[in-house]
């Protein structure tokens, strides 16, 4: 069976935060949200602010729709780039360094991952 958009969203962003996590990131935010939208996972590692957009698909879904990353399109980049703005204003944190990755997860059949791509300055 396989699993919902909603679902495969929700355990993408799971593994994503473990992946972080492994890393070494500081996970400071997850699904913070304002009325202009959502940033899946904002981090820090070493000094640098990370707005990270978490996109998941079942293997069997990428034969369809392609890589998950693909699904980043002109309009979400600009998109995220706005609520970062929103982000740091709101937040107080404004003049630290930032970026922005993307982390594509491949979700297994039998749960868990079967591959996790971490995209750096994918923006």
């Amino acid at each position: 069976m396989t699993k919902s958009r909603k679902a495969a969203g929700t355990e993408g962003e799971r593994l994503a935060q473990e992946h972080l996590a492994l890393y070494g990131y500081e996970i400071l935010d997850v699904n913070w949200r304002c009325k202009a939208g959502e940033l899946d996972i904002v981090a820090k590692k070493d000094g640098t602010l990370i707005f990270v957009e978490v996109r998941a698909r079942t293997a069997s879904s990428m034969h369809a729709f392609g890589a998950p990353q693909e699904s980043v399109d002109y309009r979400k980049r600009m998109k995220l780039r706005r609520l970062a703005e929103i982000y740091l204003l709101q937040t107080g944190r404004s003049g630290v360094p930032v970026r922005f990755d993307v982390i594509a997860v491949t979700l297994a059949s039998i749960g868990g991952a079967s591959d996790i791509r971490h995209i750096q300055n994918a923006l």
